[in-house]
This record gives structure tokens, C-alpha cells and sequence, in this order.
């Protein structure tokens, strides 16, 4: 491992080490630099702040497990979520807590965002039905969708971990799993009935309405539906 890898880690381990005794807001950069006797010029030279450290311990110990998994099950990426938080929830559990400027709540949710909109989506049927009802464009829906899901997902996340993450990952991932089946169990079903009225109205011509009208008319309808109507 090169020296500047190695520098990066400590720091790291640093900051979760001193996470465990107190709040994110309450430790400094002096502090972490203190607890791995490393200069506040070395952590400088890494990272702008301790913000920036913390995005990289995300995007070293998790986005790159992302890679790892198979990109074409879009549960996958999720799991990989929950066992990372599950793994570390006493470190990430603090992260969540804070809310102040840089948070890593914002990061979190910027690259749920991102990497939920090509992973996690609706069908194209069921995303146009939505559309088409609420009268906005696919763009316009496929945006806002992509917001309420991953709102959801993170608060779901937050809850969870703020908690404690006592409810083991896969129990968690089954329980998002079965809510996310019965909505699109309920839109494939919705967009399915609209779609079929929608071929009913096409099918059917301009003078069967008529046509109905006169049968019900001609004498000999009705003594047919008066002779059925004899034997009951």
C-alpha cells in the first residue's frame, strides 16, 4: 500500500475512533491529526477538512464495493447500503445525527439520488400511465419520482440507523422489498385497467349503441328473454 494510502486510512481510523467517545461537531481537525500523530500539514495535503474525509471514507469503503456487485439486480446496490451502515452503524449512526453544513446526510442523499435514478425505476407503462394521469411530461415525472423514492429510501435509512440498526439488514431489505411490491403490483394494475377501458372505447363503433337500441326493440327479443325468464 503506498505511504499516501496509508496516511489517508489512519486518518480514518482516527476520526471513527474518536466518533465512538463523541459527536462529529464536537471533533476537529487537531484532533484527528492528535489521536494518529500525524501533522495538521499531512492532513492538508489529503483532504480540505474533515468533510472531505469523510466523503472518502464513503467513497473508498463503500462506492467501490458498488462495483462489485451485479449492476443488473437493482436491489443489490441497496443491500450493499444496508450491510455497509449495519457494519458501521455506530460511526454512521453519528454521521446521521448531524445536520449542519456539509452534512453527510446531504452527500448521502446527492448519491442516492444519482445512482437510484438508473437503478431503481418504474416500468416505462406504468411511468407513462402516472404521467399521462397527473398531465406531466415522462421527464417531469420520472423526476419527481426519483426524488419521493429516494426521500423515502434515505428516511428509511435514517430512522434505522439512528436507532441503532437493531433490526438486521436483511430483514430490513425484505421489508422495503414487499412495500415496493405492492405499489407496483398497484400501478401495473391501475395502468393495466386504463389501458384496457382505453381499447374498449377504440373498439367499439359509432353505431353500436344503436344497434343495441333496436335489438332491445324487436319483438322477438322479447320473447325470448319472456320465455327464458318463464322457466326460472
Amino acid at each position: 500500500m503506498a505511504n499516501s494510502e496509508k496516511t489517508k486510512k489512519a486518518l480514518a481510523q482516527a476520526l471513527k475512533d474518536l466518533m465512538q467517545t463523541q459527536p462529529f461537531e464536537k471533533v476537529n481537525v487537531s484532533m484527528i491529526c492528535h489521536a494518529c500523530g500525524i501533522g495538521r500539514k499531512t492532513f492538508y495535503y489529503h483532504f480540505q477538512d474533515k468533510y472531505h474525509l469523510v466523503q472518502w471514507i464513503f467513497d473508498t469503503e463503500f462506492v467501490e464495493e458498488l462495483q462489485k456487485i451485479d449492476q443488473s439486480d437493482q436491489w443489490a446496490w441497496m443491500d450493499c447500503i444496508c450491510r455497509c451502515f449495519y457494519e458501521q452503524r455506530g460511526y454512521y449512526g453519528q454521521l446521521l445525527k448531524y445536520t449542519g453544513q456539509n452534512s453527510f446526510r446531504t452527500y448521502f442523499w446527492e448519491f442516492l439520488f444519482s445512482y437510484g435514478k438508473e437503478h431503481h425505476s418504474l416500468g416505462h407503462t406504468e411511468m407513462a400511465y402516472a404521467a399521462s394521469r397527473e398531465g406531466l411530461e415522462m421527464e417531469e415525472m420520472e423526476q419527481f419520482y426519483s426524488q419521493f423514492l429516494n426521500d423515502a429510501i434515505v428516511i428509511t435509512i435514517f430512522r434505522w440507523v439512528s436507532h441503532g440498526a437493531k433490526l438486521p439488514p436483511e430483514q430490513l431489505m425484505a421489508r422495503m422489498k414487499g412495500v415496493w411490491d405492492v405499489v407496483l403490483a398497484h400501478m401495473t394494475k391501475v395502468s393495466q385497467e386504463q389501458a384496457n377501458r382505453e381499447g374498449k372505447v377504440t373498439e367499439k363503433a359509432p353505431g353500436d349503441d344503436r344497434s343495441e337500441g333496436k335489438a332491445q326493440n324487436n319483438p322477438s327479443k322479447r320473447r325470448e328473454k319472456s320465455e327464458k325468464f318463464a322457466h326460472l
